[in-house]
């Protein structure tokens, strides 16, 4: 006796496939209709997903509050390894989560607020 698809029966010979095939995802169909709706379906994203357009005004990105953010949270890191051990010491650690959490906000709002041309 075993367990398949949560019904307990003796053998697999005892469920039975439907006589009559069961609608795919546009219509009715087969499972090879289905499989190759599918299939259809999934090379569609992924051309939609690989298409990369760039924002109307990129040519003036370096103006907005958000790159500057981004900028900062990627600068950031390598100047505070360039700060001597003994000064790095001296600064809690919680400032250090403190001014990472507080760029990443600032990127945020920067992002979101209507900058002027």
């Amino acid at each position: 006796m075993g367990l398949v698809a949560g019904i307990h029966c003796r053998n697999v010979q005892e469920i039975k496939k439907p006589a009559q095939p069961v609608g795919g995802i546009r219509g009715q169909g087969g499972e090879e209709d289905r499989k190759k709706t599918y299939e259809q379906s999934i090379g569609s994203m992924a051309e939609k997903e690989m298409q990369m357009k760039l924002v109307d005004d990129w040519e003036n990105a370096w103006r907005w509050f958000s790159v500057w953010c981004l900028a900062a949270s990627g600068a950031a890191p390598a100047a505070w390894l360039a700060v001597p051990a003994d000064m790095r010491d001296a600064v809690p650690a919680t400032w250090l989560a403190a001014s990472a959490v507080a760029i990443a906000v600032l990127g945020l709002v920067g992002r979101i607020v209507d900058q002027d041309k």
